[in-house]
């Protein structure tokens, strides 16, 4: 499956079965949003998605806040006109 420029949100994508997703779309063209909420996670994270740039996004967040998780998702919508794909 391609997903060439499209906008993907992965929830929890800092280790683990969310990492491997949000690589899986970075190896297919998408800009990817990877988001955690352990600094320790989001460091590894970086470090293993360096290789794609501005492709992949990091925020550190925990989505137990609704308005911080509104912010996040309008700061996405703004800057792109949209979310193709959300994966939580």
């Amino acid at each position: 499956m391609e997903f060439k420029d499209k906008v993907c949100v992965v929830t929890g994508s800092t280790s683990g079965i969310g990492l491997a997703l949000a690589k899986y779309l970075l190896e297919h063209g998408a800009k990817v949003y990877v988001s955690g909420r352990t600094p320790e996670h989001m460091a590894n994270a970086k470090a293993a998605l360096a290789q794609y740039g501005d492709k992949a996004s990091f925020e550190l967040i925990d989505f137990c806040s609704y308005r911080r998780a509104e912010e996040y998702f309008s700061g996405i919508v703004e800057e792109n006109g949209g979310v193709d794909y959300l994966f939580a």
